[in-house]
This record gives C-alpha cells, sequence and structure tokens, in this order.
C-alpha cells in the first residue's frame, strides 16, 4: 500500500499580500495531487492547515475541492 503524506498547504496565503504568491500555492498544492494520481497512491494523508484561515476565501475553497 503507497501512502501520501501531505500538511500545512495552507491553500489561500497570500504571503507579503502578493497574487502570485498565492498561485504558487495553489501550484504546488496541484502538483501533489498529480502525484499522488500519476504514481497510483491508495490513500493521500493530510495533517493539518489545510486552508490558510479559518474562513478561506473561495478561490482556495474552488482549488481544495477541484
Amino acid at each position: 500500500m503507497q501512502i501520501l503524506h501531505i500538511s500545512d498547504t495552507h491553500l489561500g496565503k497570500r504571503q507579503y499580500g502578493q497574487d502570485f504568491r498565492e498561485h504558487d500555492v495553489y501550484n504546488v498544492f496541484n502538483q501533489l495531487i498529480d502525484i499522488a494520481i500519476n504514481d497510483h497512491m491508495d490513500a493521500v494523508i493530510h495533517t493539518g492547515d489545510l486552508f490558510d484561515i479559518s474562513d478561506p476565501p473561495n478561490k482556495a475553497e474552488y482549488e481544495a475541492i477541484n
């Protein structure tokens, strides 16, 4: 059984208030999901801080669900 463990993705984080930093976070998250799919992981375990704040922006929720 292959398991991918990820943590602290902080979707929606706008480091230094910059849009491009928020997009960097989404890009890395999508790369992790692609790895899980391409490497045929049996499970993905995400331990903590999926979003950066407790009431994330719609874009962050969309990225998580998509």
